[in-house]
């Protein structure tokens, strides 16, 4: 419909309305003169028609704020390229930094391309439910432009509606001269922040700190990859950007909805009104939904460093809580790249969890390492111990007493080996000590990526890779071994892993009777396909009792299918055994997977994109427990082009250390 058909629509029906009120025996004197008709474009807030009339009398410029998007083979696209708003010209929010603005300069230069002013009238438009939009809307305020709009729904919503689209750029305008205004009346640096902050938490009520991040980040349920502290600040109320919005629409919700919402986060138009967020995105939405529904633009504040700068602070002056779910612990020393690990070993004695050996990460690949590191839960500190008398990565490992036998593994020349170290936790003034590889009996045979645990002084070991080549399933082997610490012996008849095939990246665990053996790897040659079709992940669980070990007996599959994990046991009411992330052929977990010993019953414990517990998806890692808390230390997440045995750099590595407390309101 044209511009012209539109106006002498609505002329046509204002007349007939006249007519019908006359009909009805309405006359000017039995009302007040009637209000001034509605003017759509005084919205903060278009419809796609509204923008339609506004096109259509040269009266707007379109920014398209869309940020980049991914094809299903992984390179990125600009959706602007793609498709847009015919007349639109794509706006790359990223020039308002992250979270602050660092070059005015290239700002500057962009809206005088764009033929942009202070005041021009400007429509933003964004996918539908997306916060560039609201940072890009914030951010032009602060420059001073007095007209800034946001397309109500996004680019679908205007496709939806029959709105013109184009797939060719275009052309830019005459030049501008732009002169920024800058105004920071709405924006909160970290100092007026902490004023604010303590004020409320003084008992000031002229404040409403409200917490824009969804749920998870809020509770401290997920960890924040911008902060290096998670939770939120203490009296900060929760509102998820996201429920500004109708899901099924994608369009706002209605004024009162977001009124409500609003008071309900304890939000007022009489109060200041401080937004928060991780760095200054959610909260754009926010402070254009507050403009939106009218609230007086002198009681919003908008905190653009976020929790992100906040939690680079003091955490004596800058508080932040969770609801206990987890802590993130000091990470791995040193505070380099040499400090992410991943493949190593790991035994417990007490409180305390030995990290032996492994890889580390440099700018080229991984490189077998010889650190031993000891991390004690409860006081969350860290030893460096005396070094492995060489470097070594996918050995396992078991502790009896006060010493941490170490067996096989990979040597630095990719060497399968079999020889077996003894570390002892109380030498050297409590820095330990290392024989010398002779003093305890070799394995009967060299293998790596293979599993250990204790019970009493004997320690059981089994499976794992004979040779370097992974995809011959002979390599895989079966074998179960009782090594007598004592007698320095092996127990070579106990039966072999169960499943009719041999396996890696498996995990042992006990509970002082039984041995328990969880998922693993194996690799079927004859599977019909080739490559992936022959890799086999496992979901299996099975027990065997160290008391009569005749034999292994299933127990309930678990929830996924795991491999390259570990398993450890929590004593308690009920006795669990809990297994954190993984991976598997459909990819890397965040998965927390816990047995219940009593009832023979499994359960995902945290399901969500980054798992409390381990922080992102990730295996190979150290893992250990102490009274209600668990550790996960270091670990690995597979990436393009990742070979099992011959890891890559880069942040694939991890150093962090992730310390999940059982008591918190999430386990359930």
């Amino acid at each position: 419909m044209s511009p012209d058909t539109r106006f002498m629509s609505r002329l046509c029906a204002a007349v007939l309305c006249a007519a019908l009120a006359a009909a009805a025996g309405c006359t000017k004197e039995d009302d007040e003169d009637p209000p001034p008709p509605d003017n759509p474009a005084a919205s903060l807030l278009w419809s796609a028609s509204t923008l339609t009339d506004q096109i259509a009398g040269n009266s707007v410029v379109v920014l398209d704020c869309r940020t980049t998007a991914y094809n299903t083979n992984g390179t990125t696209y600009i959706p602007y390229d793609v498709e847009h708003i015919t007349g639109s010209y794509w706006f790359d929010f990223n020039l308002f930094g992250d979270p602050y603005v660092t070059n005015q300069a290239g700002i500057t230069s962009r809206l005088q391309e764009l033929g942009i002013t202070t005041s021009t009238r400007i429509c933003l438009y964004d996918a539908g439910i997306a916060n560039p939009q609201g940072k890009v809307f914030y951010n032009l305020e602060r420059q001073g432009c007095t007209d800034v709009h946001i397309l109500d729904g996004g680019f679908s919503v205007w496709k939806t509606a029959g709105g013109l689209t184009s797939t060719t750029a275009t052309t830019l305008p005459t030049a501008s001269v732009f002169t920024p205004v800058i105004d920071d009346t709405c924006h909160y640096t970290l100092t007026e922040m902490k004023t604010a902050y303590d004020a409320v938490a003084g008992g000031d009520t002229s404040y409403a700190l409200i917490d824009y991040r969804e749920a998870p980040l809020y509770w401290g349920q997920t960890i924040c990859p911008d902060a290096v502290r998670h939770g939120r600040m203490p009296n900060a109320n929760l509102l998820a950007w996201q429920d500004y919005f109708d899901s099924s629409t994608s369009l706002f919700k209605t004024k009162s909805e977001l009124e409500t919402l609003t008071t309900g986060a304890g939000g007022s138009s009489s109060k200041t009104n401080v937004l928060i967020c991780n760095k200054g995105w959610r909260t754009g939405i926010a402070y254009f939904v507050l403009r939106h529904m009218g609230w007086p633009k002198s009681q919003i504040r908008h905190y653009v460093g976020g929790i992100r700068e906040w939690a680079a602070q003091t955490p004596a002056t800058y508080p932040m809580v969770t609801e206990g779910c987890y802590n993130r612990g000091v990470s791995m020393p040193p505070a380099t790249s040499a400090s992410r690990r991943l493949a190593g070993c790991s035994a417990q004695i007490g409180n305390t969890v030995y990290c032996i050996g492994g890889y580390t990460a440099n700018t080229t690949g991984g490189v077998h390492s010889a650190l031993v590191q000891a991390y004690d839960i409860a006081a969350d500190t860290w030893t460096d111990l005396t070094s492995m008398p060489e470097a070594m990565a996918f050995s396992a490992a078991a502790a009896v007493g006060t010493n941490i036998y170490v067996f096989g593994g990979l040597d630095s020349t990719n060497t399968v080996r079999s020889t077996v170290y003894v570390f002892d936790t109380t030498a050297a003034a409590g820095l330990g000590a290392w024989d010398n590889g002779l003093v305890e009996t070799a394995l009967p045979a060299a293998r790596f990526s293979f599993a250990a645990t204790a019970v009493g002084s004997t320690i059981y070991l089994g499976g794992g890779l004979t040779s370097t080549t992974t995809t011959l399933a002979a390599n895989y082997s079966d074998t179960f071994y009782a090594y007598n610490t004592v007698s320095h012996t092996y127990n070579t008849t106990l039966p072999v892993l169960p499943g009719s095939h041999g396996r890696r990246c498996h995990a042992f665990t006990a509970d002082g009777t039984n041995v328990y053996l969880v998922g693993g790897f194996w690799y079927d040659e004859l599977a019909p396909g080739g490559g992936n079709a022959c890799k086999k992940d496992l979901d299996d669980f099975y027990v065997l009792d160290t008391t009569s070990p005749t034999a292994w007996t299933a127990l309930a599959t678990m929830p996924g299918k795991v491999a390259g994990h570990g398993a450890v046991v929590v004593t308690g009411t009920p006795n669990r055994i809990f297994v954190p992330g993984a991976w598997c052929m459909l990819g890397t977990k965040a998965d927390v997977y816990q047995y219940n010993i009593a009832t023979n019953t499994w359960v995902t414990k945290l399901k969500n994109t980054r798992s409390a517990m381990i922080g992102w998806p990730r295996y190979w890692y150290f893992l250990g427990a102490s009274g209600t808390d668990i550790a996960v230390i270091g670990g690995y997440s597979a990436g393009t082009g990742n070979i099992l045995t011959t890891p890559n750099a880069g942040t694939t590595h991890y150093n962090q250390t992730y310390v999940y407390d059982l008591t918190n309101t999430f386990d359930n």
